[in-house]
């Protein structure tokens, strides 16, 4: 997953799962406030559409906008501590529910091999809503 602006919103979600998936400690992200010297003239960077590199853009009053991505990705984070919890409790019926809802490809090795977002991972939102309610409610037992 990533988070490009051509990209799909929900790969903000699957980043935090994915990364629970492989069972990592959590993931490092760059690029919050990637600007430019001059940001709130000029947003381009290289060969990169205007603004996909920062996940906030300057406001006139140097105060931080969020974009969607960036919201987007820390309910990626919530799930990824959503998940470490319930594994932490031993809710393996609950985590794998959780996971068949939202992961298509388990297999990692695949997952780069051909990134066909269709094929790896849901694409709707109603989905991850799901995954986040399966595993609230397990933990709330």
């Amino acid at each position: 997953p990533n988070s490009f602006l051509r990209s799909e919103l929900v790969d903000g979600y699957y980043t935090g799962i994915l990364a629970a998936f492989a069972k990592m400690d959590g993931f490092l992200r760059w690029s919050y406030t990637c600007w430019t010297d001059f940001p709130n003239s000029d947003l381009r960077y290289g060969p990169f559409p205007v603004g996909d590199l920062g996940y906030v853009y300057p406001a006139p009053d140097g105060r931080a906008i969020e974009s969607l991505r960036l919201r987007t990705l820390v309910r990626g984070i919530r799930y990824f501590v959503l998940l470490k919890e319930a594994e932490k409790q031993g809710l393996t019926e609950a985590t794998e529910k959780a996971y068949g809802l939202v992961m298509l490809e388990r297999e990692i090795s695949k997952l780069y091999a051909n990134w066909e977002r269709e094929k790896i991972m849901s694409l709707s939102a109603d989905d991850y809503r799901e995954f986040a309610a399966t595993l609230m409610s397990a933990l709330e037992k």
